[in-house]
C-alpha cells in the first residue's frame, strides 16, 4: 500500500468524484483532510475508517481565510506529517448554473474555486510538503479542450488549470514537487443510467466511473509516475477523439 500513512490534502472532498477520493486514499491507508462546503459524509467516513485517519473542514475554496484555517487545522491535526498529495478537485456543478446564463460575479466565482483556488492552496502547502518529494493533481476537465453552448466559465476555468498544472510544475520542480492533471469526459457521480446512445458515444463502449478518475490520480500520485510532470491526462474513454455527426449515436444538433 504506497499511500499508507501519507498526508492526502483533497479539495472537495465530500461528494463525487471527490468523496471516491477521499475514501479510496483512506482505504489505501492514508490519512486525509479535506475541505468541502458540506461535510455530512465525514461522520459515516469517520466511523469507516476511524477518526485518526480522517480531517474534514466545512469551508469555501474561493474564500482566502477557508483555505489558510484549512492548511493551518490540518496541520494541527496531524502534527509532524508532511503534506504528501494534494488533489485540488473542488468545482461548482452544473446544477449551480455553470451551463447558464452568469453575470459578472458569478462567473469571477466560478474562476476562483477552479483556477485561483488550486494556486493559492498549492502557495500555502509550499512550506509543509515532504522533502522527498510530493505530487500535486488537478482535477480539470475535457471542457478545457472542446465546449458545448453556454459554458465559458466552466471551461475558461478548466482550461485555467491545465495551464496552471504546467507552470506550478516548472517553479516547483526544484522542490521535487510533481504537479499533473485529470480532464474527465463524462463521469457518472449520481447513479446515472446510461443509454445505449450514450454508451455509443464512448470508444470503449461505455460512460465513465468515478473510479476511473480515481486510478488515475493514483497512479499520478503514486512513484509509478516519476518520471512525469505537467502533463495533462485525459480519461474520457475516447470521447474527444471520436467524431460524431448529426444523427449519429442519438446525437442532434439543436438548430
Amino acid at each position: 500500500m504506497e499511500f499508507k500513512n501519507k498526508l492526502v490534502l483533497i479539495t472537495g472532498g465530500n461528494r463525487g468524484i471527490g468523496l471516491e477520493l477521499t475514501r479510496s486514499f483512506l482505504r489505501e491507508g492514508a490519512f486525509v483532510s479535506f475541505i468541502d462546503v458540506n461535510i455530512d459524509g465525514a461522520f459515516e467516513l469517520s466511523a469507516e475508517f476511524g477518526v485518526n485517519q480522517l480531517f474534514s473542514f466545512k469551508g469555501d475554496v474561493s474564500n482566502e481565510n477557508h483555505l489558510k484555517s484549512f492548511v493551518s487545522e490540518t496541520r494541527e491535526r496531524f502534527p509532524n506529517r508532511s503534506i504528501d498529495i494534494v488533489v485540488n478537485n473542488a468545482m461548482v456543478s452544473h446544477e449551480n448554473g455553470v451551463l447558464s446564463d452568469i453575470g459578472f460575479e458569478q462567473f469571477t466565482k466560478i474562476i476562483q474555486i477552479g483556477t485561483v483556488a488550486p494556486y493559492y492552496l498549492t502557495l500555502l502547502c509550499k512550506p509543509y510538503f515532504s522533502a522527498e518529494g510530493a505530487s500535486i493533481v488537478n482535477i480539470a476537465s475535457t471542457r478545457a479542450f472542446q465546449s458545448m453552448p453556454n459554458c465559458e466559465a466552466y471551461a475558461a476555468a478548466k482550461g485555467g488549470v491545465v495551464a496552471l498544472t504546467h507552470a506550478l510544475a516548472v517553479s516547483l520542480s526544484e522542490a521535487k514537487i510533481r504537479v499533473n492533471s485529470v480532464s474527465p469526459g463524462w463521469i457518472d457521480t449520481v447513479g446515472y443510467e446510461p443509454t445505449e446512445q450514450d454508451n455509443k458515444q464512448h470508444l470503449v463502449g461505455r460512460i465513465g466511473t468515478t473510479s476511473d478518475i480515481v486510478n488515475a490520480v493514483f497512479f499520478l500520485s503514486s512513484s509509478k509516475s516519476s518520471f512525469i510532470t505537467g502533463q495533462n491526462i485525459i480519461v474520457d474513454g475516447g470521447m474527444s477523439k471520436q467524431m460524431i455527426y448529426h444523427g449519429e449515436h442519438g446525437w442532434e444538433k439543436k438548430l
